[in-house]
């Protein structure tokens, strides 16, 4: 489903927009062809692994931000150094805790074999900042594939910052109507 959203809207150096709008088409493509094809157990597994997914990338876009304000401060690099080893640690430790609440589950093992870099970070934020926003315009569009992706197109079509402001206003919106989620 992720490559096929490529193929229906693709903003040329605009790689948020692009694997954001793709990942929430993936993830609202599979879902839908479960509950059609799939059985029970393999909606509440995808259900589950979505959850933990979401749990996960804001847990991690979490400490992304805290990156971002020691990189900002005006301490010295040698103790930025230091604090970001402390932080490394403090996510490691975190990320064992996550687990057990999860009864083990490893599926996030790879982030931590090393410990994730700047490059993982901004990877992370790249697939999934605007996801959110996506999937409110779907939400919008009560399902209908064809009319989500008319408006995709019009966001697409938009000056870059017009275009991310339209899809703060709908990462806003869908925060209130989820309860701030």
């Amino acid at each position: 489903f992720h490559e096929l959203a490529h193929q229906q809207v693709y903003v040329k150096d605009d790689s948020g927009f692009n694997e954001a709008f793709a990942t929430a088409v993936e993830l609202e493509g599979t879902r839908q062809w479960l509950a059609q094809f799939g059985t029970q157990a393999q909606q509440q597994q995808m259900q589950q692994t979505q959850q933990r997914q979401k749990h996960f990338q804001q847990w991690l876009l979490g400490y992304r931000k805290q990156l971002q304000q020691l990189y900002a401060s005006s301490i010295t690099d040698i103790e930025k150094r230091a604090a970001k080893a402390r932080l490394m640690q403090a996510l490691a430790a975190d990320y064992r805790k996550m687990q057990q609440q999860w009864q083990g589950y490893a599926g996030y093992e790879h982030w931590f074999q090393p410990l994730p870099n700047n490059a993982h970070f901004a990877s992370l934020a790249t697939y999934h900042q605007w996801v959110p926003a996506f999937h409110h315009l779907f939400e919008e569009h009560a399902g209908d594939w064809a009319g989500f992706y008319q408006s995709v197109r019009k966001l697409a079509k938009m000056p870059r910052e017009q275009r991310q402001q339209r899809l703060m206003q709908l990462q806003q919106r869908g925060k209130s109507d989820n309860g701030g989620i």
